[in-house]
């Protein structure tokens, strides 16, 4: 249902409907072309089933957009960057989290990677891309990790020709991650 004002259903509700409305979604027999392209972009492993995918995912999304920068941060450390450190929340520059590549990976050692961390439930488009790319610093490394998707013309620009590639994780992609270095998701009880 659409409504006009927010404040029509609760936040309990939103989020049942929310988690039935995700569920359906991985169930649909005859999913559209675009959602065909979009899953052939997700790297599944056996061991992990859609349905846990997703109730990670959705627990991300319930995190308030600070902390899932923090979940960010962690997963960066916990994998062996280095200097992982978070961005003030507002007028960050677009950047959320920098880190290096550590000395154990040699050939690429101190290498910035800068993170852009987007806690959302519509898709990742083209501009989002192309903003990123613009705020890194020079010789650094750009990254987008979201909980939703991204569009076919963000896919594009991410690895457009001449120009600096953006390596992108989308939802589905980062609840693996998540789940293979066995984070736990803190539950934000609050909303902040």
């Amino acid at each position: 249902d659409i409504l006009s004002e927010f404040d029509k259903i609760s936040i309990n509700t939103e989020r049942t409907l929310f988690k039935t409305l995700s569920l359906n979604h991985l169930t649909r027999e005859n999913p559209s072309t675009e959602d065909k392209e979009l899953a052939s972009t997700h790297h599944l492993t056996a061991d992990i089933s859609p349905k846990k995918l997703e109730t990670i995912r959705f627990s991300m999304l319930s995190l308030h957009p600070k902390r899932f920068e923090d979940l960010v941060h962690v997963a960066l450390e916990k994998t062996g960057f280095t200097e992982v450190s978070t961005t003030r929340y507002s007028q960050d520059g677009g950047i959320d989290v920098n880190a290096f590549v550590s000395e154990s990976v040699w050939p690429i050692q101190r290498l910035q990677l800068q993170v852009q961390a987007k806690r959302w439930l519509h898709t990742v488009g083209r501009k989002e891309i192309a903003e990123l790319r613009g705020s890194l610093s020079p010789n650094a490394r750009g990254t987008l990790i979201t909980t939703s998707f991204f569009s076919k013309s963000a896919l594009v620009e991410a690895n457009a020709p001449n120009k600096l590639p953006i390596v992108v994780i989308d939802g589905y992609d980062f609840a693996r991650i998540v789940n293979n270095l066995d984070i736990e998701i803190p539950v934000d009880i609050s909303g902040s």
